[in-house]
């Protein structure tokens, strides 16, 4: 759900589209895509548009870049940010940043410079470690250069065809804001691809609800 969630939301913040959460003015958005083709970019962006009661076919900029790593796109990210006065970057993934190893210090912190150096609000997606989900993978750096930490917790009842994917978004650190309680959506999916988004209703996802606030191995 990490990919479906920031498309979701750097359409919104792009859009200004509260439909989903409260976005209280637009921002020219760019996402940086090192992890898909084009192509399945495109169709996630038109699915999610259409999820958020928007044209299918309204555009959202995107920096197409398989196969590179942020350290290669950098230089036209700033350009970007310059000329088209972006006020929101998303990174999908950290992963790509090639910088180093993600699990010592000096390359952890090169990425958070990198991207705190833009000057402009960011999100990056991280995965998570696979015995431990509860943080993202690498140094500690990461953890504590972020000013906002959401977990993704997700559910789907795998028995039943067609049944929608939960997401809980769970923030489990945060400067400067009051406590944030989990918010719980659920995706609805086609044949083909995402659908539609709505709140979850009471109790529909147990399982996420659980889980909230603890670690949770793989394992388990």
């Amino acid at each position: 759900g990490k990919s479906w969630t920031a498309y979701l939301m750097a359409i919104s913040v792009d859009a200004g589209c509260s439909r989903i959460w409260p976005v209280p003015v637009a921002v020219p958005t760019l996402v940086i895509n090192l992890e898909r083709s084009a192509a399945s970019v495109a169709i996630r962006i038109g699915a999610a548009n259409s999820a958020l009661g928007l044209p299918r076919s309204r555009e959202l900029f995107v920096l197409n870049r398989r196969g590179h790593s942020f350290a290669d796109v950098l230089p036209a990210v700033e350009k970007a940010v310059r000329d088209r006065g972006i006020g929101f970057v998303v990174l999908d993934s950290i992963s790509r940043a090639g910088l180093g190893d993600l699990t010592e210090n000096q390359p952890v912190n090169a990425i958070m410079d990198s991207l705190n150096s833009l000057g402009v609000a960011w999100m990056g997606l991280g995965h998570s470690p696979r015995a431990d989900e509860s943080h993202v993978y690498g140094g500690i750096h990461f953890d504590a250069a972020a000013d906002i930490l959401i977990q993704i917790l997700s559910e789907q009842d795998s028995d039943t065809p067609g049944s929608p994917l939960g997401i809980g978004l769970q923030v489990t650190m945060a400067n400067d804001l009051p406590p944030i309680p989990l918010g719980v959506w659920a995706y609805e999916f086609d044949r083909l691809t995402l659908s539609g988004v709505r709140p979850a209703r009471r109790g529909e996802f147990p399982e996420i609800l659980a889980r909230q606030g603890k670690k949770n191995p793989a394992r388990d």
